[in-house]
């Protein structure tokens, strides 16, 4: 099973528990079809994990968020809200709101970004545009790759690419991340941190499956203040160092004001060579005042 299959299994099993404990149905839409099949393709085993874990996560916000208790129904949300800033997986419908969950399976990255010459990060992020220096400073690069796709070449075949691909790009986007912070100061960092999280408070259920560790975390996002639990979050107002991560070609981490820190990792998304990169984006440090919760899996 791939990720994606696995973490949509994941959000079935959610649903499923949520369903049972609060006696709301679930909406059978094409999302929760294809959702059920991931878990049916799953072995017995796994599917066993995937629910104890569902179980305890939707006993414990039950316990914690009342509203979870008024329940009127259940719903699968399709993958394309997330294009539009929804990264909940799971909507609880109650009275007057909804209550949201994000489902991991086995990863915490919040975001998976591209970047090109034809993609301006700083306008699709935060509303603040790239400048043409930056621009200037990709093309050469985003040309050769696209040279490279049309000779039918995989990222596996580049020599030196870490070198000759990734740290030019990194570089010139560490430069012009610092410019926009700079820039526009407390506005730029709200909007980012906003892009990141998305646009509306909910609950990220992330489940870590190890030989010997099997555990499932949940986490309050509470950056409105809806969720019963969790204190409100207290947005960065700004950007404390932005620097490679231990002079990697790929990775910087970006150290914001009161306790968060961020990676963004630059890698291929697939092993045929196109013009463009992905970040794979997390969260290495949070604030102490988020409310999150661990229970082992047994």
């Amino acid at each position: 099973m791939t990720q994606t299959s696995n973490g949509k299994a994941f959000e079935y099993a959610l649903a499923q528990s949520f369903s049972q404990i609060t006696n709301a149905p679930i909406q059978q839409n094409s999302s929760f079809r294809i959702a059920q099949n991931c878990f049916n393709g799953l072995e017995t085993p796994h599917q066993d994990i995937l629910e104890k874990a569902s179980n305890e996560a939707a006993m414990f916000l039950l316990a914690h968020d009342k509203k979870i208790r008024q329940a009127n129904s259940i719903l699968l949300q399709d993958d394309t809200v997330g294009i539009k800033g929804d990264v909940r997986d799971i909507i609880i419908e109650v009275p007057k709101s909804a209550i949201g969950i994000s489902a991991k399976h086995n990863h915490t990255a919040v975001k998976h970004s591209r970047l090109s010459d034809t993609i301006d990060f700083g306008n699709e992020w935060a509303q603040y545009p790239c400048s043409e220096t930056y621009f200037n400073r990709i093309k050469p690069i985003f040309a050769e790759l696209r040279e490279l796709r049309t000779q039918g070449a995989f990222f596996r075949d580049i020599r030196g690419k870490e070198s000759r691909i990734y740290l030019p790009v990194l570089i010139a986007f560490e430069d012009e991340l610092k410019r926009l912070c700079n820039t526009f100061r407390e506005a730029f960092v709200e909007n980012l941190f906003r892009y990141l999280l998305g646009r509306y408070d909910f609950y990220k259920i992330m489940l870590k499956i190890k030989p010997r560790d099997k555990s499932v975390l949940i986490q309050s996002v509470n950056i409105g203040g809806s969720l019963e639990y969790g204190a409100k979050w207290k947005i960065p107002d700004k950007i404390i160092s932005i620097a490679r991560q231990d002079n990697s070609s790929n990775t910087i981490e970006v150290i914001f004001s009161h306790g968060w820190s961020i990676s963004f990792r630059l890698h291929n998304a697939r092993s045929l060579v196109e013009p463009s990169l992905k970040f794979d984006i997390q969260f290495v440090g949070i604030s102490s005042g988020v409310g999150q919760h661990v229970i082992r899996v047994v």
